[in-house]
Order: C-alpha cells, then sequence, then structure tokens
C-alpha cells in the first residue's frame, strides 16, 4: 500500500512539473502529447525499493533527458521522491562524455577575435554575411566586439558539457540576446547574459554571476529541445533557436525571425544545414574530459587524445572511427582547432587538390587527412605546451610537419614521436604491441571494416603495426584488422614531462 501511494504521489509530482512548464510555454495540448504522463508511465516501473543507488540514478537522469524537468527545483524533488541525495550542487549529465545515455557533447567553441588573430580561411566567409533579420540582427562584427569584450567560453563551455548541447548555440544566444551584458534586465522580465524569464532562478544572481546565468540560460534551451520535437517542423536547430524566443510574433519579437537568423550563422560557422539537421544529429563525442583540467599533458596524455577518435558517438550511429578525408582538418579545408569536429560524417565536398583518387568537389563523409589527424592531436595540448610547437605544426602538411621536427632512430621511438613515409604519409606513435614493434595510429586510406555496412573504401583513423603484422583491435564489439604502415623516418616533435 505504501509503495503504491508512492509510486501515485510520484506520478502526480511530475504531472504538475509538467503542467507547469507546459504552461510557461503555452502548449497545453502539445504537452499532453509529449514527453510527459505517457514516458512517466513506462518509466514509473524503475522505481522500486529493491533497485540500487545506481540504477535509481540512472532512472532519474533518463527521466531529466527526456526534458519532463528542467528547473533545478523540480530535479532536486525529483531526487528526493526517489530517495536520492540532494544533487543540487551536482551536475545531472553522464558520468564522463560518451556515457551514460545519448553521450555527453563534446565540441569546438570558435573564439572569433581568435579566428581573425590566426587568419582562419573562415573569416572570409562570415565578414561577408550580410544581416539576416530586421530585429537585432547578427553580424560579423557583433561576434568579434563579443570574444574582444568578454570572455565567456569556459562558462559556456561546462554548461555546453552538463547539459549536452552544442556550445555554439549558446554562445550565438548570448550574442544576439544581451552582447554579453551580464546585468541585462529586460521590460519583459528577461534577466541575464541568456535573458532567463523562467521562475525558480536567483533573479539577482542571473545579473551577477556569469556562469550562473548561463547555466540557467543552458537549461532552459535544453528543455526545448523536447518541446521542438512536437512541433511540425520537428526539433531542427533552427526550431529550437526559435522555440527560446518564444515561438511566436509580438511587439519587440519575432521567434521566426530570430530562429533563421541563428541559424544561418551556425549554419556558416558549423558548415551544417541547421534549418534542416534535427538537434540530435549535432556531434556528440567522447573526448577523453578528465584531460580538460590539466595544464602540462605526458606523452600517455596525448595517446588518450589520439585515440579518442578511433571510437566517437553519434547520436545514431553509436560510435565509429573518424573517416578518412583528403584535405580534412587542416587550414586547406576547414580547421577544427580544439576537441571534435561537429561535422565529422556529414557530406561534405572534397575542396583540397593534389589527390590521385579524389576529384575535387566529390562528396563524402566528413573526416580527417592523415597530416590534419597529427595536427588536430598535438592542437589538443594545453595552451602553454601547444604555444611552444613549432610554427605551423598543426596546419602543415606531412613535409612541413616532419621539416618542424627533430629526427631520431626507430629505436628512440616514444608514444607522441611521428612516423612518415616519403613525404605522403604522417601517423603518431602510441607505443609497442607485446612483441615490442613499434605500434602507429593514423588518418589511413583503403579498405577497412566500418562500423556501418563492413566495407569503407576511403579509409578511417586507425592503428597499425611499423613494417610488418596485422594489428587487430576492437570497436563498437567488431574485431578490426589493420595491416602494418610502412613508416621510415621518424621525428620528434617536442619534449614532455618525464624526458
Amino acid at each position: 500500500m505504501i509503495k503504491r501511494l508512492k509510486i501515485v504521489g510520484i506520478v502526480i509530482g511530475l504531472i504538475f512539473i509538467n503542467m507547469i512548464v507546459s504552461h510557461a510555454d503555452g502548449i497545453d495540448e502539445i504537452a499532453k502529447n509529449s514527453v510527459g504522463f505517457n514516458n512517466m508511465l513506462k518509466r514509473i516501473d524503475l522505481i522500486e525499493e529493491n533497485f540500487t543507488e545506481k540504477q535509481k540514478e540512472v532512472a532519474r537522469s533518463n527521466l531529466t533527458r527526456q526534458r519532463m524537468i528542467f528547473q533545478p527545483g523540480g530535479e532536486i524533488a525529483l531526487n528526493q521522491m526517489m530517495n536520492l541525495k540532494d544533487d543540487s550542487d551536482s551536475t545531472s549529465g553522464s558520468e564522463n562524455n560518451g556515457g551514460g545515455s545519448g553521450g555527453g557533447f563534446s565540441g569546438d567553441l570558435p573564439n572569433f577575435k581568435k579566428m581573425v588573430d590566426d587568419g582562419n580561411p573562415l573569416v572570409d566567409v562570415l565578414s561577408a554575411m550580410q544581416p539576416g533579420a530586421v530585429l537585432n540582427p547578427l553580424t560579423w562584427q557583433r561576434l568579434i566586439d563579443f570574444d574582444t569584450n568578454y570572455n565567456y567560453d569556459e562558462s559556456i563551455m561546462k554548461a555546453a558539457k552538463e547539459h549536452e548541447i552544442d556550445p555554439l548555440m549558446i554562445k550565438l544566444i548570448i550574442i544576439k540576446e544581451t552582447n554579453g551584458k551580464l546585468d541585462a534586465h529586460s521590460y519583459d522580465g528577461g534577466f541575464g547574459l541568456m535573458q532567463c524569464t523562467n521562475s525558480g532562478f536567483d533573479e539577482a544572481r542571473l545579473l551577477t554571476d556569469a556562469e550562473y546565468s548561463i547555466d540557467c540560460g543552458t537549461i532552459i534551451l535544453k528543455s526545448k529541445v523536447g518541446i521542438a520535437k512536437n512541433d511540425s517542423g520537428g526539433s531542427t536547430i533552427r526550431n529550437v533557436f526559435v522555440r527560446y524566443n518564444g515561438y511566436g510574433i509580438g511587439p519587440g519579437y519575432n521567434a521566426f525571425e530570430y530562429g533563421d537568423d541563428l541559424a544561418r550563422w551556425y549554419s556558416a560557422i558549423r558548415k551544417v544545414d541547421a534549418f534542416t539537421t534535427d538537434i540530435d544529429n549535432v556531434f556528440f563525442g567522447g573526448y577523453p574530459t578528465e584531460l580538460s583540467s590539466k595544464t602540462e599533458f605526458t606523452r600517455d596524455d596525448l595517446v588518450k587524445v589520439a585515440k579518442a577518435l578511433l571510437d566517437i558517438n553519434t547520436s545514431e550511429t553509436g560510435g565509429q572511427p573518424v573517416p578518412y578525408f583528403w584535405g580534412g582538418n587542416h587550414g586547406g579545408y576547414y580547421f577544427t582547432e580544439r576537441n571534435f569536429d561537429p561535422t565529422w560524417l556529414t557530406q561534405q565536398p572534397i575542396q583540397a587538390g593534389g589527390s590521385t583518387v579524389t576529384p575535387v568537389g566529390a562528396m563524402r563523409p566528413y573526416g580527417i587527412d592523415c597530416s590534419g589527424y597529427v595536427g588536430w592531436i598535438y592542437n589538443q595540448l594545453p595552451d602553454n605546451q601547444r604555444n611552444a610547437l613549432p610554427a605551423g605544426f598543426t596546419t602543415g602538411v606531412v613535409s612541413s610537419q616532419a621539416a618542424a621536427s627533430t629526427p631520431i632512430t626507430v629505436d628512440q621511438l616514444k608514444p607522441g614521436d611521428i612516423g612518415t613515409k616519403s613525404g605522403l604519409h604522417i601517423g603518431m606513435c602510441i607505443g609497442k604491441d607485446t612483441d615490442g614493434t613499434p605500434l602507429f595510429i593514423h588518418a589511413g586510406t583503403g579498405s577497412v571494416p566500418d562500423y556501418d555496412d563492413g566495407t569503407y573504401v576511403n579509409g578511417r583513423v586507425m592503428i597499425s603495426r611499423l613494417n610488418v603484422g596485422n594489428y587487430l583491435w576492437e570497436v563498437n564489439g567488431n574485431v578490426q584488422e589493420n595491416s602494418a604502415v610502412s613508416f621510415s623516418t621518424f621525428y620528434r616533435v617536442m619534449d614532455f614531462p618525464g624526458d
């Protein structure tokens, strides 16, 4: 009897919270058919006395991910009803990126001023864009001014990873709403950087604490994903932007123009069509987040970063290596400075010339080429080590990367050192096989088993033995066999702690 009363109480409590959320958005009818009542009934059998605390935590996380609850107070109440600890001071996401339901977001966050300073080729595209809205249009100058005057990137990335949403969406909303003005308070009750209007947040803190203000706005943004799923147009990136602005037209605002404006800039920056791409298909990954707070990498840390691209996660496939793509991820195409590129696995045209087998304009799943991969790995170093790299190393081709490094012998190889073949191919040493043969990780071409259909003729990130013997390894439950790689010259890019 007590158990039944408890279950009934939970259902009533969750329905009440869901009704509040629905009322706040003015979509009562949509809410009746959304994630609320039916999913609660389906999931309620997870809340049993004989379940472990870990299983209860998973259930709580799943309920939260279904967007039935988005205000901090509601989540705390749910924890208490499920006899969990008060989570008010902890995160509600998965334990690590790539873990739990749906994986954790890991994406790069462009710094627009730095793009200009570094001569990023994307600047030419963005600076040529014209205003796309009548009301408060985004402009390239606004994006540069934001990163010139403020430094919110760390707080944005923290909120993005915790709530599993693209950090670029958060950043563009902040610029659109307030240009980075923390103490902004609008006539219609919006507070802080992202103009939060929902009750349950500390209004004074929204105006004074940037990290809190960004986190609260991201909570609201995440809640709009579930709501947009029930719209006729679905939860495209553009429609989620529209939902964030209220999904309507009124004095001083037009949510549809708002969404269009943000979607244009998102599309140009991410090279993903925000008007048609569902937000669930925005890149998710398994980047080793335990390294994010380190100020100095060891060689082993660099190997962890390199291996992260062997088994990336997406909401559609659940995981696969990054594909090989001629010209991918260095200055000749679209260079992602840090973390994962959200356009990996999407169809993109070859833009770099010089390939004997891949013509310019051919469509391929976007990924990374051999020199781009080595550059990407070293680009993940903490700033002090990254700034000490040879000039142009991270965006160079095979020959320039080798020329910028110090020659060594094969017997001197350590994890993090590189090997090349006739200036045509490059990879990074990650240690030795059980028989002492050096192992290299590289973005290789050729036919290798693939997660989707068993054949992938264009190649991908892989591990190979040096010169002799095939290497067996497992990804996503599939055993892979890669042939040896015949590197003949070896180099040390830089020294690491312990050398």
